[in-house]
């Protein structure tokens, strides 16, 4: 499943996007894209108006350049740019997809080469956000490092405190070395445990403090408050086992508690021995009980013991509290890493594995897998009717949703299993270990179940389903990405088998795949070869037969493509073009050739009333952008809005009109008309359809072919004529054929017939000799 849904920024914080095009519409479907993912958009004709536009006073974050252009082309905009200083990124799009020319941009500084195809918005959305998500992690990046080098930089310092006394001149120095190791400990990398653990070796060692070869650093657990024994020098396993975990009871009544609480080194002498009860067996000398504070707040302790008893020392202390610092500095150094690491592999949203992590570790897996001679099993999961929840109820309750649905999945999971998300609804979960067919079934019901599950959000309830894809390595494929392709293509499976359940896979889906894959590749060349042809069918009025207007019909005019070898009907194509983004540049084009011709029919004297053009969803989930995309076309062809009627399935209608409520207002502005197709057979609602504007019902042909007299669906059709009459909807009949099924909808009331008894669906040219000859109005 293809994920262009991002993350939604405020306004104010958005990116700010240029994009350079001399193609107007190419500018507009990047700006509807980009806009739609939270982005500011800018425009630039070409590229002396994109250097125009770079220096005013709103920033740009990102350039997306056209290859070829009038004037100052893409190519020598980057070299511009490059030669200007400019570091902002810069994506440049082309219909070329030779490899000299895409090498040829990037070493003269483009970061990114993009081809033009039918996916071009889809993915100038994913690299747009790749790449700011890239400039702002190095960003982040660098104001962390710069944290960092502050911090070394104070505690380096440290370093050169000298004492003007000649006596302390070696002691400073021993001192500043031992500094100097602890910071080099803390540059190795390892666990913080046996970070802190090297660490308390080297601060044993100093001579001149007269220490036992022993130690202990706790640290404070948060949310409990209790203090935990992270690293520990020369204790026996007893010991340590007496003072792991010390509670915040035990800790009030100890003197780590007092020396944490009072944030100053306690000296602590054998006859107060007794006032620590905490750690068994390590209280028979002097010791100092040292707090360990980041910005003035305790973090741990730190507990020395002396080799012999004594009074303790001024200088001591001090030297203490240098220690205790650089160990602070060190924890808070160690927290930034985790940061850094954090935003590197895991989601923040979910705060499970990210896109990156999961890579890596399905890497391992199967390097693990093949040295071990086990399977290891790929589970793609996507959640079915996410988009509704998002939609309906808002973007907050869809991050929540997704918050939930994550750790209902990994609660169905073994410690050793990866919960990755890799964006938007999909997740993906790598088993390394195998044990038997029968448990990864049962996992996949489980999360099945879990995500059924309604889930309580504070915006109300949403519901959800999952669809699960399994592969097996190496039994279904032998590198990583074979794995992928193939849960993918068993989780599409899951989602035609009725979504809410799982299928493994079969090479038979790859077949399925590649054929679909094959069918868009074919529709595409057809659509660069202009291989699309529009066909029109007449409309006429019942009682009369006068032609009242022409339905358009999209027809691909080859009799044989490449797909299969088969004739490529509008049954067969049609589905799979309203599934790919070519449904958006196919219907414009369809749009405008349709309106010009009407405008050239009415010029020629033809009194028709209307050209239906049918809408899929794929146009009607574009928003505002539709009647923006319609008052355009109607400005350029000169056609009169009432002259226009679009026509969109019933059944889109009632699944999509909370959402698609405010985009039907819009249309009615417009004075464009409004038909329903296949009406009368899935449920509908009269309130909704005159809300919608809706002018003419086009009945279902399931409800009337071969229709009895006195059936139940005759009884349909009657109220839904006398529910038209009372609308003042016009009742259309498709389909008719035989002169008997005409004369029957005529008696039912329908006030519109079509259908091949009438005329065939015609090219344009058979069309003008059919009204020529026929004549219209």
């Amino acid at each position: 499943m293809t994920t262009l849904a991002t993350a939604m920024v405020d306004g104010s914080l958005a990116n700010r996007i240029l994009i350079v095009d001399d193609d107007g519409f190419t500018r507009m479907l990047l700006r509807s894209a980009l806009e739609e993912g939270g982005y500011r958009v800018a425009e630039a004709g070409d590229g002396q108006q994109a250097l125009h536009v770079l220096q005013g006073a709103v920033p740009i974050d990102l350039i997306i350049t056209d290859l070829n252009m009038p004037g100052l082309s893409g190519t020598a905009l980057v070299q511009r740019l490059r030669q200007e200083g400019w570091r902002l990124p810069v994506i440049v799009l082309s219909g070329n997809d030779d490899v000299g020319t895409a090498i040829g941009v990037m070493h003269d500084g483009a970061d990114d080469y993009l081809l033009k195809d039918e996916n071009i918005e889809s993915t100038v959305l994913f690299t747009v956000g790749k790449w700011l998500d890239k400039v702002r992690i190095e960003r982040e990046n660098r104001q962390l490092l710069e944290v960092l080098q502050h911090t070394n930089k104070e505690l380096a310092a440290e370093l050169l405190i000298r004492q003007q006394n000649e006596a302390q001149i070696q002691r400073d120095f021993e001192s500043r070395t031992v500094i100097y190791r602890l910071l080099q400990s803390a540059m190795t990398g390892l666990p913080l445990p046996e970070q802190l653990a090297l660490m308390l070796e080297v601060i044993v060692s100093v001579s001149w403090l007269d220490l036992q070869a022993k130690g202990a650093i706790f640290l404070l657990e948060p949310g409990s408050g209790a203090l935990v024994l992270k690293a520990a020098v020369g204790l026996t396993e007893q010991q340590k086992s007496s003072c792991a975990r010390v509670s915040v009871l035990q800790l009030q009544q100890g003197l780590c508690g007092r020396a944490i609480q009072e944030g100053k080194i306690l000296f602590i002498a054998p006859e107060q021995s007794g006032a620590e009860r905490n750690c068994s067996g390590i209280v028979d000398s002097s010791r100092y009980v040292v707090p360990i504070l980041l910005q003035q707040h305790p973090i741990g302790v730190m507990k020395l013991y002396l080799a012999h008893a004594r009074q303790p020392l001024p200088e001591e202390e001090s030297f203490l509290q240098s220690i205790a610092s650089t160990l602070a500095s060190v924890l808070e150094r160690k927290q930034l890493e985790e940061a850094l690491k954090q935003k590197a592999e895991y989601d923040p949203l979910t705060g499970f594995a990210n896109r990156a992590l999961f890579y890596d570790r399905l890497a391992q897996a199967i390097t693990a897998a093949q040295r071990s001679g086990r399977e290891l099993v790929l589970m793609f999961i996507d959640l079915d009717r996410f988009k509704q929840v998002n939609d309906t109820l808002g973007h907050e309750a869809g991050d929540r949703l997704l918050q939930e649905a994550a750790r209902r999945i990994a609660g169905c999971l073994r410690g050793t299993d990866l919960l990755a998300r890799l964006g938007g609804d999909e997740f993906t979960v790598i088993l390394p270990w195998l044990t038997h067919a029968f448990y990864i079934e049962y996992v996949a019901r489980r999360i099945l179940e879990e995500l059924n599950r309604p889930f309580q959000l504070p915006q109300g309830e949403g519901s959800i389903s999952g669809s699960i894809g399994i592969t097996f390595f190496p039994r279904d494929a032998a590198t990583m990405e074979s794995l992928l392709k193939n849960a993918d293509a068993a989780m599409y499976q899951a989602k035609e088998a009725g979504r809410g359940t799982f299928r493994f896979f079969t090479p038979e889906m790859n077949e399925a795949a590649a054929e679909r894959a094959r069918m868009e590749r074919a529709m595409s060349l057809a659509w660069d070869k202009r291989a699309f042809e529009i066909y029109y069918q007449p409309r006429l009025e019942a009682h009369t037969g006068r032609i009242v207007g022409m339905e358009s019909q999209l027809r691909w005019h080859r009799e044989e493509s490449a797909v299969s070898g088969q004739p490529v009907t509008p049954e067969i194509f049609l589905p799979h073009l309203e599934q790919t983004e070519l449904m958006i540049p196919v219907g414009l084009w369809m749009l405008e050739s349709v309106c010009r011709q009407w405008c050239s029919w009415l010029a020629n004297g033809h009194r028709l009333e209307r050209a239906t053009v049918p809408l899929s969803l794929r146009y009607l989930q574009q928003g505002v952008i539709l009647p923006e995309m319609l008052q355009m076309v109607l400005q350029e062809t000169g056609m009169a809005p009432h002259h226009l009627e679009l026509e969109i399935s019933s059944t889109v209608l009632m699944n999509q009109w909370e959402k698609m409520a405010p985009l039907f207002e819009m249309l009615q502005g417009l004075g464009v008309k409004i038909s329903l197709r296949e009406v009368g057979l899935s449920p509908f609602s009269p309130a909704i359809f005159q809300s919608a504007g809706v002018s003419v019902i086009k009945l279902d042909s399931g409800l009337w072919a071969g229709l009895p007299d006195g059936s139940g669906r005759a009884q349909i059709i009657v109220g839904l004529r006398a529910m038209a009459e009372a609308m003042g909807w016009q009742m259309l009949a498709g389909g008719i054929t035989t002169s008997e099924d005409q004369q029957r909808l005529q008696q039912y009331g329908c006030t519109l017939l079509q259908g091949d008894l009438f005329a065939q669906a015609m090219s344009v040219t058979a069309c003008a000799s059919f009204l020529r000859t026929r004549g219209s109005g």
